[in-house]
């Protein structure tokens, strides 16, 4: 069952690496700078780790996907079908993370296409997986579904927001499918992960879509409130410097007091010596 998976994603997976290769995106609009991406690039550190916290975010897409590979699931409550649809899943998770990490590495326009391109088919499978769960596994519902979704990407050919409006239909179909399946059949404990699962879909959209609008939001607060700290701090010096100085003025001024008293004192002193020798 694991290799019918691969296989089936492998295919595709091939046939839009090579379309992506030839003139027909041309026009798509992707970002091709690290300015496009909320976290800053380290100059000193290779292409492929230049952002350290998206690469070790394309990790986590493969490791995850092999460990739910390698998860076996019990025969007497999953069927074929269901092994099918989590292990198709499992690949497309490992394949997407490198997918990301060659756009990181590379800012070239084709891996910027796929890495948009294959999110859609990710959430296409949403609704087969669903499918298998109420109704049962149909072939022809699965390849529907997909087509549907490979070819979507089509609309960012006519327009500069095409992509987004076909990831927020595919996000919008496999929430629906995910709810629809949770009343059908689901349970308290299924109703905590589809929650969870959920979060981590509205996550995944705000930080995808939004998280260089949110850098530069957060950035001029983080430049004003730096700038307000290094003032502070500088009054805050020169305050202890100005009291420091008036400390020790005034110790200054008391060295010397005591100074002009231990003069006199010994002039007395001597005085007295003088008064006693003459008597």
């Amino acid at each position: 069952m694991a290799m019918s998976a691969l296989v089936h994603v492998l295919i595709p997976f091939l046939l839009c690496i090579a379309l992506a290769n030839t003139h027909i995106f041309d026009k798509v609009l992707v970002d091709v700078t690290y300015d496009h991406y909320a976290e800053k690039k380290v100059d000193n550190l290779p292409a492929f780790l230049a952002m350290p916290f998206n690469c070790l975010i394309n990790l986590g897409y493969i490791l995850l996907g092999i460990y739910w590979i390698l998860q076996p699931m019990s025969d007497n409550r999953d069927t074929c079908a269901a092994v099918y649809t989590k292990d198709v899943f499992a690949l497309m998770a490992v394949t997407y993370g490198p997918v990301q990490w060659v756009r990181l590495a590379t800012l070239q326009h084709a891996p910027s296409v796929l890495d948009q391109w294959f999110t859609l088919p990710i959430f296409a499978w949403v609704l087969v997986w669903c499918h298998v769960v109420d109704k049962g596994w149909s072939s022809r519902y699965a390849l529907m579904v997909e087509s549907c979704s490979v070819l979507s990407y089509g609309l960012a050919l006519f327009h500069d927001r095409g992509f987004e409006v076909a990831l927020g239909c595919h996000i919008a179909f496999a929430v629906f499918k995910g709810v629809r399946a949770q009343v059908n059949l689901g349970d308290t404990a299924s109703m905590r992960y589809l929650c969870l699962a959920l979060l981590s879909c509205a996550g995944f959209v705000v930080l995808k879509l939004l998280d260089h609008s949110l850098a530069e939001m957060v950035r001029p607060e983080m430049d004003s409130a730096g700038a307000d700290q290094v003032r502070t701090a500088v009054t805050q010096q020169g305050i202890l410097l100005g009291q420091h100085s008036t400390q020790l003025m005034a110790t200054s001024r008391k060295v010397n007091l005591l100074t002009a008293q231990v003069a006199e004192l010994n002039i007395r002193v001597q005085e007295l010596q003088q008064e006693a020798l003459a008597s």
